[in-house]
């Protein structure tokens, strides 16, 4: 039942996200080429306008193979993560596990430090990767003509911490506390619309758990 429940979040997580990659990714790909070349462009319409005429369509969508790789492993490490802190900040604390309400808004949030700490194992050379090849500007010849070559062009040149991790370090700062705020916000909300439809948080867990035991 419980790894029904996991796959089964794990899942929906990981197609919820790929599609929200591929919804934001043009955009993302103009603000990384903005970001990386303001001497190329005057702004956002000469730069979605020039990545158009020189490339097509599918300039705006460089760099995409990797974040929708990594989004599987990234959200099982952000949730796998989270609960494995969330488990034990409650035996810390001396509160039963399946009572997680109890923990206190500062507790969910360095829980949520954890798991965005360690996304950055898979988070941080996935991004690279991606603006890596993003930045390219429609060259005949591209430095990097996929995801594996951008890879082995990196490991080739600096190793994998120099090369691959180059940035690590400024990602952990940037994700550690965002999702501090994203699960401490998430779990608030949760807690807050369970109230007032007047739902108790340990029935609603059993009541999902039980519809999943009668749905296998």
């Amino acid at each position: 039942m419980g790894l029904t429940t996991v796959a089964r979040d794990l899942g929906a997580g990981t197609f919820g996200g790929c599609s929200g990659i591929l919804a934001g990714q043009p955009l993302d790909t103009i603000k990384v080429r903005l970001q990386a070349r303001p001497d190329h462009f005057r702004g956002i319409i000469d730069c979605t306008l020039k990545t158009l005429r020189h490339e097509g369509a599918r300039g705006f969508f460089k760099g995409v193979v990797p974040p929708m790789v990594g989004n599987g492993p990234i959200n099982a490490l952000l949730f796998a993560t989270e609960a494995w802190s969330v488990r034990t900040v409650s035996s810390w604390r001396g509160i039963d596990a399946q009572d997680e309400t109890k923990l206190s808004h500062l507790d969910r949030f360095y829980c949520g430090c954890a798991a965005g700490f360690v996304s950055c194992i898979v988070g941080a050379p996935t991004e690279l990767v991606k603006c890596q090849l993003q930045v390219q500007l429609g060259s005949s010849k591209p430095l990097f003509v996929n995801s594996a070559g951008c890879v082995r062009a990196l490991l080739a040149d600096a190793g994998v911490f120099s090369g691959l991790y180059r940035g690590f370090a400024l990602t952990v700062w940037r994700d550690t506390p965002s999702f501090g705020l994203y699960f401490l916000v998430y779990n608030w909300q949760k807690a807050v619309w369970l109230s007032l439809l007047g739902v108790n948080e340990h029935e609603h867990r059993t009541q999902s758990a039980w519809s999943v035991r009668t749905s296998s």
